[in-house]
C-alpha cells in the first residue's frame, strides 16, 4: 500500500478535488483505493466524490472525528472500520473500488461537539502520549481490512497536530500544492522544511515531496518553464540550517479552467 499525503500551507488551491481526480484517475486503472479527510476544521472530500454521481450524496453516520473521539472515550479501537467508512459509487466499467473515511456526519451539531471535545494535548503531548501509535495503526488497520493499492490523505491546512501526523509519519510520498504568491511559497517552503527534519520510524524511508503549482494559466511552453523554474529556485534556496535545505527536483503544474471556477467537478471520467 503506497500512502500519498496531499497538503497545502493555505485553502483554495483545490487540493481536496484534486485527491478526488486522483482517487477517480486510479479506480480506472482497476486500483483499490482508500481516502481520509483529515481537514477536520474545514471537511469537504466527501462533497468532492458526490458530485458526478447522478447528484446523490452518500449518509453518513460516523467518520474520523468519531474515530478519534470514541477512542479518546473508550480508550479501545473498534473491531472494524466499515462502521467509519462508505464506499464510493463503483464504475461498471472498472475493477478498481475507492473507499472513503470522511471526517464524519459534518452538517450535525454532535460532529461539531465532538471535534470540540477532542484533547489534541492528550493525545499528542500528555505522558505516553497515544495520538501517534493511534494513527498508525488506523493506517495498518485500513490495509489488512480493505487491502487497498493506496491511502490518499486529504490534510488540513497550515501547521497542526493532525496535519503534523498527516504529513510526516504517515505519507510515502507528500504532494504539496500551491499557488504562485509569496505567502504560500514561503509557508509552504518552511514546512516542507519541517517534514525533510521529521524523525521517521527505522522502516521508514525518506518522504518523496512533489510540488504542484496550481490555479496557473495556459502559458506558453518558454513562459511556463520560467514559472516553474522560479518557484523550484525559491523552493531549493539554502534553508537557514543546510540539513534542512529541499532538493526538490520537480514542480508540477494544474492549470486553471474557467468551468470550475463556476462549479466544482470531478474531472476524470468526465
Amino acid at each position: 500500500m503506497t500512502t500519498i499525503t496531499f497538503y497545502s500551507y493555505k485553502g483554495g488551491v483545490g487540493r481536496s478535488l484534486a485527491v478526488a481526480n486522483v482517487a477517480k484517475y486510479l479506480q480506472r486503472f482497476g486500483q483499490k483505493v482508500f481516502a481520509i479527510d483529515f481537514d477536520l476544521e474545514a471537511p469537504g472530500l466527501h462533497y468532492k466524490f458526490n458530485l458526478g454521481i447522478d447528484g446523490e450524496e452518500s449518509h453518513i453516520d460516523q467518520g474520523v472525528v468519531d474515530f478519534i473521539y470514541n477512542f479518546s472515550t473508550t480508550g479501545k479501537m473498534p473491531e472494524s472500520l466499515s462502521d467509519y467508512t462508505i464506499e464510493v459509487g463503483q464504475s461498471e466499467s472498472s475493477p478498481g473500488r475507492i473507499w472513503l473515511m470522511p471526517a464524519g456526519n459534518v452538517p450535525s451539531g454532535t460532529y461539531w461537539r465532538r471535534l470540540a471535545r477532542v484533547s489534541w494535548h492528550d493525545l499528542f503531548y500528555s505522558e505516553s502520549a497515544p495520538g501517534i501509535p493511534l494513527f498508525l495503526e488506523l493506517k495498518q488497520r485500513i490495509e489488512d481490512e480493505f487491502k487497498p493499492d493506496f491511502l490518499l490523505i486529504d490534510s488540513r491546512t497550515g501547521i497542526t497536530e493532525v496535519g503534523g501526523v498527516a504529513t510526516t509519519v504517515l505519507p510515502d510520498k507528500l504532494v504539496c500544492l500551491v499557488m504562485k504568491n509569496r505567502e504560500n511559497l514561503e509557508g509552504a517552503r518552511e514546512v516542507l522544511r519541517s517534514i525533510k527534519r521529521a524523525v521517521r520510524l527505522p522502516d521508514q524511508a525518506e518522504i518523496k515531496i512533489l510540488p504542484v503549482l496550481t490555479r496557473i494559466p495556459e502559458l506558453a511552453a518558454d513562459e511556463e518553464g520560467k514559472v516553474l523554474k522560479e518557484v523550484r529556485d525559491f523552493l531549493n534556496e539554502n534553508a537557514p540550517e543546510l540539513p534542512m535545505t529541499l532538493n526538490v527536483d520537480e514542480v508540477f503544474i494544474l492549470h486553471s479552467e474557467s468551468d470550475l471556477e463556476l462549479t466544482e467537478a470531478i474531472r476524470v471520467g468526465g
